[in-house]
């Protein structure tokens, strides 16, 4: 009894390994950090994985008159990064990844 109390137990561990090593590889997704640049631009910093070439997207806001729009970047490879900037004088409210 005690060496198949060991057996399912070490089965127990290699399977929950699998799904703990699987999981992040399969998950896809965006993420963005905000950035500033020369001039007092702001902008985004968007790294995606799992969701092929991408291109990033920032929704912008003026700070005079709250006016709203969006910017795009330029296009990347899945796993990599796109900046996008807003005008001088806006700020970065949102941002992701979309595919292109």
């Amino acid at each position: 009894m005690a060496r198949i109390t060991a057996l399912v137990a070490s089965a127990a561990i290699v399977l929950g390994g699998v799904v703990l090593t699987a999981a992040p590889a399969s998950a896809a997704g965006c993420e963005w950090y905000g950035t500033h640049g020369s001039a007092g631009h702001r902008g985004a910093i968007v790294h995606c994985v799992g969701i092929g070439r991408f291109k990033a997207i920032a929704d912008c806001e003026r700070i005079d008159n709250g006016y709203r729009y969006a910017h795009y970047g330029p296009i990347a490879a899945d796993g990599g990064t796109s900046t996008v900037w807003c005008d001088v004088g806006a700020v970065v409210k949102n941002a992701t990844g979309w595919h292109v």
